[in-house]
C-alpha cells in the first residue's frame, strides 16, 4: 500500500483534497471541474503504479488522461481570460489543434495507444505556456488593482506556466542536460516542477475560497 504514496502521488492527493474542500460549492463550473479532474489524476497515478508493477506498462492510462487534461486546461484558461478578453475563439482553436494532435498520435501506428503520446504532451505544454503568457499580458496591463497574494487566477496560471514551460524545456534539452548533469538530477528537477504546480494550484484554491466577491479576477 505504501508503494502508492510517492513523491508524485502525495502532492496530487493534497491538491485534490484542497480542491474538494475549497471548491465543492464554488459558483464557477470551471473551478468546480478541477475537483473532478484532480480526482481522475489521482486515480490515474495510482492505477499507473499498479499497471506498471503488474504488466510492466501503463502508457495507455496516461493517454486517456490527456483527454481530460486538454479539456481542463482549455476550460480554465477560458475562465481566467474572459474577464479581460473574450477568448472563446482562441480557446476553441487551441482545443481543435490539441485534439487533432491527439488523434494523430492515436492512429499513427497500430499499437500507438499503448505508447506514450509524446507529441500530444509537447503540444499541450507549448499551448499552455503561450496561453499563460497571454493571460499575464492582460493581467499586468489591467487598470484594476488586484493583490497578487489573493488572486486565485494569478496563482493557478503561475503554477500552470511553471509546470508546462519547465517540462517543455526539460524535454527539448533532455539530451544536452543528460550529458551535463546526472539523469537522477533531471528526474528530481522534473518532480520539483510537478510539486510546484500542485502547490500553486492548492494556494489558488484557498484564494478562491477566501476570495473578495468584488474582485473581477477571482
Amino acid at each position: 500500500m505504501l508503494n502508492y504514496f510517492t513523491i508524485v502521488t502525495i502532492p496530487e492527493l493534497i491538491c485534490f483534497i484542497t480542491a474538494a474542500v475549497c471548491l465543492y460549492n464554488d459558483k464557477s463550473p470551471a473551478w468546480k471541474w478541477l475537483v473532478f479532474y484532480l480526482f481522475w489524476v489521482c486515480l490515474t497515478e495510482i492505477g499507473g503504479i499498479y499497471l506498471r508493477a503488474r504488466y510492466g506498462t501503463n502508457n495507455w492510462i496516461y493517454n486517456i488522461l490527456f483527454l481530460f487534461e486538454i479539456a481542463t486546461i482549455m476550460i480554465m484558461f477560458r475562465a481566467v481570460l474572459n474577464p479581460y478578453r473574450n477568448s472563446n475563439k482562441l480557446i476553441s482553436v487551441a482545443a481543435i489543434v490539441l485534439y487533432s494532435v491527439y488523434l494523430i498520435n492515436t492512429f499513427a501506428k497500430k499499437d500507438s495507444f499503448f505508447q506514450h503520446y509524446s507529441n500530444t504532451g509537447i503540444a499541450l505544454a507549448i499551448v499552455a505556456a503561450l496561453l499563460s503568457f497571454y493571460f499575464f499580458y492582460w493581467f499586468l496591463n489591467d487598470d484594476a488593482y488586484v493583490p497578487l497574494f489573493s488572486s486565485a487566477s494569478f496563482w493557478w496560471v503561475s503554477g500552470t506556466l511553471l509546470f508546462y514551460f519547465g517540462t517543455t524545456v526539460i524535454r527539448v534539452f533532455y539530451d544536452y542536460l543528460s550529458g551535463v548533469i546526472p539523469e537522477l538530477t533531471i528526474y528530481y528537477i522534473y518532480r520539483a516542477v510537478n510539486i510546484t504546480l500542485y502547490v500553486c494550484w492548492s494556494y489558488s484554491f484557498i484564494c478562491r475560497r477566501l476570495r473578495n466577491p468584488i474582485s473581477r479576477t477571482l
